[in-house]
């Protein structure tokens, strides 16, 4: 056995420290997406139905749809295994998921999947947008991870050229963020310079190292990740601007004729991309299953505005830099004026307008989360949106969405909505936005004067 280096001594001790890695749960080969599109249309059945009891009728449905000759049994009384790896399938792609009240929801991105006459392009998109960690996949180890893989990988692949399986493995999967890109780089390179038996060394090494607790093939975390591999490569591939030799020992690279997308979608995501720290998966999912959402620093501020994160609003606003400390100090002021007319409103609804009573403050759906849901004296289903900053087409864009929700989970008709924005001062887009709308949406402004005089001493 050929000595090895201190280099990768100190290598290997890093890398069997840390669990953590770019997990993707394994399901049903992404190659086949025609049969993808049509469980998912079978799924969609059962929208809105508890899921621990439509399983075995999902099951049912897709053996009769010659879509599945899995067995509907549920042995382990965890849910049918066939079903389960289905959910997962759809949960990673950003099409459906199991909420927290145990209802099927299909997203904006599963819907538009659905209809598509190219449904690969919209399962590409999704695989450029996932990020690891997220809050609907992974454990504690992977929550360390800040990471958009297709890009990560597109940025290493403009430099390496290729990439075996192995590398991945080794110099990809366990990056924590961009900001490791070029030890990956470094990784790799070192990796090629190795002889045949230096290389087997290296991996013995990494071999003899056990997860503490582990039993059976995931015997380290060399292993384990090796097990994921070829499902989360398949994925990334997906977007189409990766693509492999197709041989057992593939080969990724930077699809033929891609190269200068590739190079525009590392600037952009070198100059615009963020991670965003979602708070639970629903608000992941709201995010993720809306196709026309990205990964950018404007993205993250406004999440964090909604969620009225104050530490994260002041970390996006350092990376977008050029704001000025009284700038940032106005921003945070308005966050919280607004988080006090909220709190103010939720406890006197009928000031927005007699007879309306409060449903749910900060409500969570499968399109985001929504200040105030009401309904007014008359019944119809209200959706109150303060502005918080956002520009009026953003603000202007949620309402739309959280009214097209409403419509399709509550009201069930189009008369039976409407909506309101709240602001400091209106500004021109919005009245031209609410000219142009065919759904009831109301403007409303507010101030925060407050007179306070000296108090008079009773005679």
């Amino acid at each position: 056995m050929p000595r090895m280096s201190r280099y990768w001594r100190d290598w290997a001790d890093r890398y069997n420290a840390d669990q953590a890695y770019w997990y993707i749960p394994k399901g049903k080969s992404l190659s086949d997406i025609g049969t993808i599109q049509k469980q998912l249309r079978v799924l969609g059945r059962f929208e809105g139905r508890k899921w621990r009891t439509n399983q075995r009728r999902y099951m049912t449905a897709l053996a009769k749809a010659g879509l599945s000759s899995a067995r509907a049994r549920d042995d382990d009384k965890r849910g049918i295994p066939m079903s389960r790896m289905m959910v997962a399938v759809f949960r990673v792609l950003g099409f459906a998921w199991v909420n927290e009240d145990e209802a099927v929801v299909i997203t904006p991105a599963g819907e538009r999947f659905l209809h598509a006459a190219r449904p690969e392009d919209v399962v590409a998109g999704q695989a450029m947008r996932y990020q690891v960690a997220n809050p609907v996949v992974g454990n504690r180890a992977q929550k360390s991870i800040q990471v958009h893989p297709v890009p990560y990988l597109l940025e290493v692949l403009l430099k390496t050229r290729t990439m075996t399986k192995e590398e991945y493995v080794l110099f990809c999967a366990k990056a924590k963020s961009f900001g490791d890109i070029d030890d990956t780089i470094e990784g790799i390179q070192k990796w090629r310079a190795l002889g045949p038996r230096s290389r087997e060394a290296v991996l013995e090494l990494l071999e003899s190292v056990s997860i503490q607790g582990s039993a059976g093939r995931r015997s380290s975390i060399h292993n384990t990740i090796s097990l994921n591999a070829s499902y989360a490569l398949a994925f990334w591939a997906c977007s189409k601007i990766i693509c492999s030799s197709g041989e057992s020992d593939a080969c990724y690279r930077i699809a033929r004729g891609r190269h200068s997308e590739a190079r525009a979608v590392v600037k952009e995501s070198q100059r615009n991309g963020q991670y965003i720290e979602f708070e639970s998966p629903k608000d992941w999912m709201a995010f993720y299953g809306d196709p026309e959402k990205a990964h950018t620093k404007e993205s993250a501020l406004g999440y964090y505005t909604d969620t009225s994160n104050l530490d994260m609003v002041g970390k996006v606003l350092d990376e977008i830099g050029g704001y000025t400390a009284t700038q940032k100090h106005q921003y945070y002021s308005m966050i919280a004026s607004e988080k006090v007319i909220e709190d103010i409103l939720e406890q006197n609804i009928e000031l927005i307008e007699p007879g309306m009573k409060l449903v749910s403050r900060q409500l969570q759906t499968a399109v985001g989360r929504i200040d105030l849901f009401a309904r007014d004296r008359h019944g119809v289903y209200t959706v109150i949106e303060l502005k918080k900053g956002r520009t009026e087409d953003r603000v202007f864009g949620q309402l739309s969405r959280y009214m097209g929700w409403c419509k399709k989970s509550k009201a069930r008709s189009a008369s039976n909505v409407r909506g309101i924005i709240i602001a400091r001062s209106i500004g021109p887009k919005l009245w031209a936005a609410v000219d142009g709308h065919d759904t009831p949406v109301e403007l409303m402004e507010y101030d925060l004067r407050m007179s306070v005089a000296k108090a008079q001493r009773p005679d």
